[in-house]
């Protein structure tokens, strides 16, 4: 089913351009969990949380990895495109998910931003390495 969602090879080298600056344009506006050291402090600020806290969140975003292998199963049973549209999904989820106690603010305590934002930084992490970065590795 995969193969024949991928382009003929007269199409290679087009569609694979085309897809590493589709994933440069998705990885540019909604930013790396690899770039979480550059954009921590301000998370951290805006969830007025400790640096404990910030940790937990940053752990999170890693802990994802752990099921990693979901991201080859998508991708065998549903095939790239479907696989990069719940990578997607689930990146957009994620970054919800830590915006939410952000807009929240106080009105919520410390332990609910700290969940919300730790939650959505494993969904973030997730689906960046395991359905987006990956796939775009497998389907070529």
């Amino acid at each position: 089913a995969a193969q024949a969602l991928l382009p003929g090879p007269e199409d290679d080298v087009q569609a694979r351009w085309a897809l590493i600056l589709a994933a440069s344009g998705v990885q540019i506006v909604a930013g790396s969990v690899y770039a979480m050291g550059a954009w921590g402090v301000d998370l951290r600020n805006l969830l007025k949380v400790s640096m404990d806290d910030m940790s937990t969140i940053v752990a999170a975003t890693f802990l994802g990895s752990l099921f990693a292998m979901l991201g080859g199963l998508s991708f065998d049973r549903l095939g790239p495109r479907a696989t990069v549209a719940l990578g997607g999904a689930l990146n957009t989820a994620g970054y919800t998910l830590i915006l939410t106690p952000i807009l929240l603010g106080e009105s919520v305590s410390p332990t609910v931003r700290l969940v919300l934002a730790a939650l959505g930084a494993m969904c973030s992490g997730y689906s960046s390495v395991s359905l987006l970065d990956n796939v775009v590795c497998m389907a070529y």
